[in-house]
């Protein structure tokens, strides 16, 4: 399938420090494998997650930025100058030395005092599997990302939550294009056969 931008967000709980007169915050953009339920602006539904590895070309070739609410006038962050970024186990981390701006001291305060507590990721989708059960359930696992930036953010326009706090909230994505589900569908359908067949039912 051609490109898509995605945009998701997650309510993590990540924390700042202060070392040596620096401040330092860290936490997560992405959860792996956190099962969500989205929902577009066309009505159609499916159940998402992203897989480990999905940044890895990113991580390796692109100048990721930090933002504050995903805008572009508020930079906060580059990726190997004052951002760390490593993909593990739980997800896509980050570990961000805050410039001595007004900007970035309100944000830490406000993170510091839990205001502040959400962290969004937005890019392009590169390599995705879809699946349909028997039952006509719908998923998608994200397999690679060209990711563009990662978002401090007080209030996600996409928001879907880690795992461990909830795993299935409705989400609403204004993507740029939709999802071409007949194609998705005919897909699927195609997948399903090939297993029959390989498994002889």
């Amino acid at each position: 399938m051609e490109d898509m931008s995605i945009k998701r967000s997650f309510e993590i709980t990540y924390r700042s420090k202060q070392e040596d007169n620096k401040r330092i915050i860290q936490g997560y953009a992405v959860v792996f494998d956190a099962w969500a339920d989205i929902s577009d602006k066309w009505g159609d539904t499916w159940r998402e997650c992203i897989s480990y590895g999905a940044f890895a070309e990113s991580l390796k070739n692109n100048k990721v930025l930090a933002l504050y609410n995903h805008d572009f006038n508020n930079v906060i962050a580059r990726k190997d100058v004052n951002m760390t970024l490593l993909e593990d186990n739980k997800g896509l981390k980050f570990e961000i030395e805050l410039p001595d701006t007004n900007q970035a001291r309100d944000l830490y305060e406000l993170i510091n005092r839990g205001i502040v507590n959400q962290c969004s990721f937005a890019g392009y989708v590169k390599a995705e599997a879809w699946e349909i059960d028997d039952e006509g359930n719908i998923s998608r696992t994200i397999n690679e990302i060209d990711l563009v930036e990662i978002t401090i953010t007080p209030i996600p326009a996409y928001d879907v939550t880690e795992a461990e706090v909830k795993r299935s909230k409705i989400v609403r994505c204004e993507e740029s294009k939709g999802v071409n589900f007949k194609k998705v569908l005919e897909q699927c359908k195609k997948n399903r056969e090939w297993i029959k067949d390989r498994r002889g039912v």
